[in-house]
């Protein structure tokens, strides 16, 4: 074949491919909307399904087993938005589990997913967040596992709540104020005082910020200027 005909045949297929990846992609769509209403409505053992069924085309094309997913597999960035709604199938399943009998492995199952899919990911803070509100609430019913999937989950926290949630969990500058911490706060005893409410009020800050873009940049813009005090101080 001529340049020009491998040419014409390369983009040919990569328009196929395209297209067949938008037909995927708008067929979990599809899935994902039907199983968040059917999960609204009650209807809690059609939307499992309808989870599932979501999970089974991502572990189809991905070639892994049932219950095989794991956050490498995906681009942190390009996927960001599907590896969040795994993590809320995962977690809107284990509360479906929780209140039915004979399935607390299929429920422990769901919890280990919904770390995984929520460590070191901008969401962490409400993923820890729901699991320590839902295991205090009347509505859980296994209480010990949800316990223990919330201690699990709040051990992968750097504390820094509210910078977590505003910069993400591996940032630069997460690293500059826990390292403050840890050589200067911690030093002094009104700087442990700090700490210690601190770690009392920042959790459900941090779980608005998440949800408030606008809130999250005006607090971005102040802990830039403290970031760069402590870069100053050093």
């Amino acid at each position: 074949f001529s340049s020009k005909v491998r040419k014409s045949i390369q983009e040919a297929f990569e328009r196929q491919q395209n297209q067949r990846q938008q037909e995927a992609w708008q067929k979990r769509v599809d899935l994902a909307k039907k199983a968040v209403a059917l999960y609204k409505a009650g209807k809690t053992v059609e939307a499992v399904k309808s989870f599932k069924d979501y999970l089974a085309l991502l572990e189809s094309r991905y070639g892994v087993p049932t219950g095989g997913l794991r956050p490498s597999l995906f681009d942190k960035k390009k996927d960001a938005g599907e590896i969040l709604l795994i993590a809320g199938m995962y977690w809107d399943m284990a509360k479906v589990y929780d209140h039915m009998k004979g399935h607390v492995n299929d429920l422990r199952m769901c919890l280990n997913k919904f770390i995984e899919f929520s460590v070191d990911r901008p969401h962490v803070i409400m993923a820890s967040e729901a699991l320590r509100k839902y295991a205090a609430s009347d509505a859980s019913v296994n209480k010990e596992d949800i316990r223990r999937a919330h201690e699990v989950i709040s051990k992968t926290l750097t504390k820094c709540f509210i910078a977590t949630a505003v910069f993400g969990p591996n940032s630069i500058e997460v690293n500059i104020l826990r390292t403050f911490r840890d050589t200067q706060l911690t030093q002094n005893a009104l700087g442990r005082i700090f700490i210690e409410a601190y770690y009392t009020i920042s959790p459900p800050i941090a779980a608005i910020l998440e949800q408030s873009p606008k809130a999250s940049q005006l607090v971005r813009k102040i802990l830039h200027a403290i970031v760069r005090r402590i870069k100053i101080n050093e």
